[in-house]
């Protein structure tokens, strides 16, 4: 298998487990729940899609930055995990 075929076949498989978890019960029922305080849907979907972006947002930069300097990162992955998910 060479690098692209990998490559696409690691972002297909992240995107599949990313929809998996955004359909888990919890993710559901905590959106559910903010936006069906508001009566507008465009609104519901502004915050849906804030909600996703806020997930999806730390994912990419932490990515990005293990791809970039790999071995320095992931030894100080456990300190800085947290000030990720903070962030989400």
């Amino acid at each position: 298998m060479d690098i692209e075929s990998g490559a696409l076949v690691a972002l297909v498989l992240g995107f599949l487990l990313g929809l998996r978890h955004a359909t888990d019960a919890d993710h559901v029922v905590a959106v559910t729940t903010i936006v069906s305080e508001y009566r507008n849907a465009w609104r519901g979907i502004w915050v849906g899609g804030s909600w996703g972006l806020g997930h999806t947002t730390p994912l990419l930069v932490m990515g990005t930055t293990i791809l970039l300097l790999k071995e320095r990162v992931l030894e100080q992955y456990e300190a800085i995990a947290p000030v990720f998910e903070f962030g989400v």
